[in-house]
């Protein structure tokens, strides 16, 4: 007779084991961020004009659709879709000088789905002006990473970005850092464009309520985006 028939409490131990392994091997695949990305990279060539958009592969996938827009389009449209052990796809119908905006996305037989989303372009034109950035940085190291703050901002003026550059400290109300960035706004509307915060900032909070549904989680959470709203009420 089978050692497991004449102990009833064996078999319902090794079912409680197989059903705990496999609930912590599915928690697993769903928590891990990478499952639902699609990691995309491209490589381009002239002649032919062709953009090749490549990922990593994932054992569970079934297909992949492929679909591109132009930078300033509202709308996607589908150009082909590969099966789920491919890892690249070849764009074409494109020429030199022009570029899309691509959106790769993943069905798995797991249920979970993946996204992934690159810009990519032949020879395209080089944007000479995008506006300016503000540069808040906590001075905290400020002046140990002075090299590398350099390095940053030649390479952002070298991507189109005109720089203005404040330094806070940790201990700065979030008030007065908005009236920083609302300052430099209101001084010019027309080519502010965007915030950069590096370090620790001044961390604003907002809100009083818990997305996991936890009470211990009840309350307010960082809410960075205040530093971006220039114009509206906020009232928090």
């Amino acid at each position: 007779m089978d050692k497991y028939a004449k102990n009833p409490k064996r078999i319902s131990s090794a079912l409680v084991s197989l059903w705990s392994f496999l609930f912590l091997t599915i928690a697993h695949a769903e928590t891990n961020p990478s499952f639902y990305a699609v990691q995309v990279s491209a490589s381009v060539s002239s002649s032919p004009a062709r953009i090749t958009l490549q990922w990593q592969a994932d054992g569970n996938a079934t297909g992949y659709t492929v679909s591109r827009k132009a930078f300033n389009a509202t709308s996607w449209n589908t150009i082909g879709s590969v099966g789920g052990g491919s890892t690249s796809y070849a764009d074409n119908n494109v020429a030199v000088g022009s570029a899309f905006e691509y959106s790769v996305i993943k069905t798995t037989s797991a249920g979970y789905q993946g996204t992934g989303y690159l810009y990519a372009g032949i020879e395209a034109p080089v944007t000479e002006y995008r506006g300016k950035v503000l540069l808040i940085v906590d001075n905290t190291y400020a002046a140990q990473l002075a090299t590398e703050l350099t390095r940053m901002q030649q390479d952002l003026i070298g991507d189109g970005w005109g720089v203005i550059r404040h330094d806070v400290s940790r201990n700065d109300s979030v008030v007065s850092v908005k009236n920083l960035i609302r300052n430099d706004y209101y001084a010019d509307p027309a080519n502010v464009k965007s915030v950069f915060l590096f370090g620790h900032v001044p961390v604003p909070y907002s809100g009083d309520y818990n997305a996991d549904q936890h009470k211990e989680h009840q309350g307010a959470c960082p809410a960075d985006v205040y530093y971006g709203d220039v114009d509206g009420n906020w009232t928090d």
